[in-house]
């Protein structure tokens, strides 16, 4: 059985929750976590039984982390709007949205760059916090580890 998310307008979320006939399946489909799949990393993990809108824990941060991930943003967000949003945490050096490579079109999530790690924590903090109307995902943003 496969479920495969869309986001309000109809495209992929870029979920997929797979339910295997057995625990060999889930393991071994477990084995490809951070491999490279046509350019995307992957993040596979056994689901839970909290639903996948839940808020999160955040992950572990790495040493020297200065960069979030910041989800579930309005799609009329702009930089400065995140920029007043994030401002009282620390020193903001940059801004990226995530765009599809198609179309170009902003995928309501992005991260935010700070001055020092430190930033980072006080950022996480804010993970629920509604801007525009949105509860906001914040988590550390450490290096993916490809495999």
């Amino acid at each position: 059985n496969i479920e495969l998310p869309l986001m309000n307008d109809g495209r992929s979320s870029g979920t997929a929750i797979i339910e295997f006939k057995d625990s060999t399946g889930a393991a071994s489909a477990l084995e490809h976590n951070g491999a490279d799949f046509q350019g995307r990393w992957l993040n596979i993990k056994y689901s839970t039984s909290k639903s996948i809108t839940a808020p999160r824990e955040p992950s572990k941060k790495d040493p020297g982390c200065v960069t979030v991930f910041v989800g579930n943003l309005s799609f009329d967000i702009d930089e400065d709007a995140l920029r007043d949003a994030f401002k009282d945490c620390g020193e903001i050096c940059s801004i990226r949205f995530a765009e599809d490579r198609e179309t170009g079109a902003f995928k309501g999530f992005g991260h935010i760059e700070f001055a020092d790690t430190e930033s980072t924590d006080k950022a996480v903090e804010m993970a629920g916090t509604e801007i525009m109307g949105r509860a906001v995902r914040v988590d550390y943003a450490n290096e993916r580890r490809g495999g």
